[in-house]
């Protein structure tokens, strides 16, 4: 399958360069870890930016607390500024707009070296700025992905 994605509203390579990849996802409490018995499954929409640098997929702790999730244990985690501590959770991911295979049960840590906003609807060009969810090589891994510059077009496929 292939998602073919245009980086910002006019399509030029000056967004690609000064916003980077982003993609619009829906992030869920885990299929796999909610029950009928236990709370209700929650889930937002959320800017994504892709980290090449990033060894894991990264969740804001603002939106874990917002989606209740529970914490699956915890360590240091490296980062360009210094070691941070961390909470691992299992969340899944829904990219819109794509055939791109949903990623169940996945396992992301908590942290972003920024102010995360929770909203409830992204209609704003500038929402991208508000990313909730840095994805790591640990999920591009699974993907091949084509970035051509002068277009601003990535192509991503699994």
């Amino acid at each position: 399958m292939k998602y073919s994605l245009l980086i910002g509203p006019d399509r030029g390579p000056e967004n690609l360069k000064s916003r980077g990849l982003n993609l619009k996802v829906k992030v869920s409490t885990s299929s796999a870890r909610v029950t009928q018995a236990s709370r209700p499954r929650k889930s937002i929409e959320v800017w994504a930016l892709f980290d090449t640098g990033a060894s894991h997929t990264y969740l804001s702790e603002k939106i874990a607390n917002f989606l209740d999730l529970n914490v699956l244990g915890g360590s240091k985690v490296s980062t360009a500024y210094n070691q941070m501590d961390s909470k691992k959770y299992a969340v899944d991911f829904l990219f819109f707009n794509s055939a791109l295979k949903p990623f169940e049960n996945y396992e992301v840590w908590s942290f972003l070296p920024h102010k995360y906003e929770i909203k409830t609807s992204l209609n704003s060009p500038e929402d991208y700025k508000n990313y909730g969810v840095l994805i790591g090589r640990d999920i591009m891994s699974f993907w091949n992905i084509c970035w051509d510059g002068p277009t601003s077009t990535v192509i991503i496929s699994d």
